[in-house]
């Protein structure tokens, strides 16, 4: 069969044999339940053949190296007690109850957010921590996000996190994404949010959905919304897992600099817990 004449299933079939084959020599650059669910479910090869417009070269080249960085960059083994009690419990970034299509929902709260560069590390990875969590239990797809600009500025706007946000989406996880319910966005963010944009391929850029507050419920039914939001779902984004410990903790056993728990527990205080968040 010619290369014109392979089915997308063909595409599928080869890009995973092709994969296999060539890892075989290198196994140690792989995590074991990457491969593994590699060999589980096709989806996890398709994803990255559709990323790729069906082209089984590129596809292969960006499916290696998404399972190299997976298993140097640790994804596999975080855990949600890698991070301090104050990520959790700040309410700026969370998974919740799923939309009307059963999507399961990640929020992000803009205005929560301030840059602290002791932190931002932490930070992405706590990103890739959730939206790990994500794709795992949602087999690769059917999840979205509600990124919610009320009341955000400049301020809020951290640029190198959000390129690592967007980056991170779009080349390791591709494809599990539904869309991206983007709530409020302010003027003086209009501008960043087109740059943005022009930082990953077309059809990730097709996901947004801009809406005004009152058009959240046309999406997700008040019943799976957060209570400040207007919903009267009853859990709470709040809650801190088991076992997580305190900023305090968290700078003593990853040597961060004296202080770094003490700016972070300043920003919670001021933004986060405040009547106004």
């Amino acid at each position: 069969m010619s290369e014109n004449q392979e089915t997308h299933q063909d595409k599928i079939i080869k890009l995973k044999r092709q994969f296999l084959e060539e890892i075989a020599s290198e196994r140690d650059s792989y995590h074991d339940d990457d491969i593994e669910r590699i060999n589980l479910d096709d989806w996890n090869v398709e994803r990255y053949l559709l990323h790729c417009k069906d082209d089984v070269n590129t596809a292969l080249v960006m499916l290696r190296e998404s399972m190299k960085w997976r298993k140097s960059y640790g994804v596999n083994d975080l855990k949600e007690t890698d991070f301090p009690r104050e990520y959790y419990t700040s309410g700026s970034f969370f998974s919740y109850a799923p939309d009307k299509k059963g999507n399961e929902m990640v929020y992000i709260r803009g205005k929560l957010h301030r840059k602290i560069a002791e932190w931002s590390e932490l930070k992405k990875k706590f990103f890739v921590f959730k939206i790990n969590q994500l794709d795992r239990r949602n087999g690769g797809r059917r999840y979205a996000a509600f990124w919610d600009c009320e009341g955000a500025g400049l301020c809020n706007v951290d640029m190198d996190v959000l390129s690592f946000m967007l980056s991170t989406v779009s080349q390791y996880f591709p494809y599990g994404l539904e869309y991206v319910l983007i709530v409020d966005l302010p003027l003086v963010l209009t501008t960043l949010y087109n740059l943005a944009k022009r930082w990953v391929p077309e059809y990730y850029q097709r996901l947004a959905i801009i809406i005004n507050r009152d058009k959240v419920t046309d999406h997700i039914d008040r019943n799976n919304l957060p209570q400040y939001l207007g919903g009267v779902c009853k859990m709470d984004e709040k809650y801190p897992p088991p076992g997580v410990v305190s900023a305090q903790e968290i700078e003593k056993r990853n040597d961060m600099p004296p202080g770094s728990a003490d700016k972070l527990e300043t920003y919670l205080k001021q933004y986060c817990l405040s009547p106004n968040s």
